[in-house]
């Protein structure tokens, strides 16, 4: 079984600093898919700039689905700049992390055609005051 070490950061606001970190344990034969670091706005006047990083595992033997993620990850990228630009601040606050993972799981199952993400997680989720 592969261990992958994630460091999650629950920073929400300046006020509220703390750090998590999880670990999650990935079935053998899985590995992570990064989308790398995106830089969001939210929908408050004036916006609010959000950093995300977000990434999710993945079967290592379906080369397909892979070949498929890689294809369409700019695709993948803008899907998170669609969604935080629809809230507020507060909104996605009030929302909270698992609601908000799971729409973006359903927005990015949407571009996918042989496969699905069943979990999403964020190496970094930054609000900018």
């Amino acid at each position: 079984m592969g261990t992958c070490l994630v460091f999650f950061s629950g920073k929400l606001s300046s006020a509220a600093n703390a750090k998590k970190t999880e670990v999650i344990e990935l079935p053998a034969g899985f590995s992570t898919f990064r989308l790398g670091t995106i830089r969001v706005s939210t929908a408050d006047n004036p916006p609010v700039p959000v950093v995300v990083s977000p990434y999710f595992p993945y079967n290592q033997e379906d080369s397909q689905f892979f070949e498929e993620l890689c294809s369409k990850e700019t695709s993948l990228k803008r899907v998170f700049p669609l969604y935080f630009s629809k809230f507020t601040k507060e909104q996605l606050q009030k929302k909270g992390e698992a609601v908000l993972k799971q729409e973006l799981i359903y927005l990015l199952n949407d571009k996918l055609v042989l496969g699905k993400i069943e979990d999403l997680y964020f190496s970094e989720y930054i609000f900018f005051d």
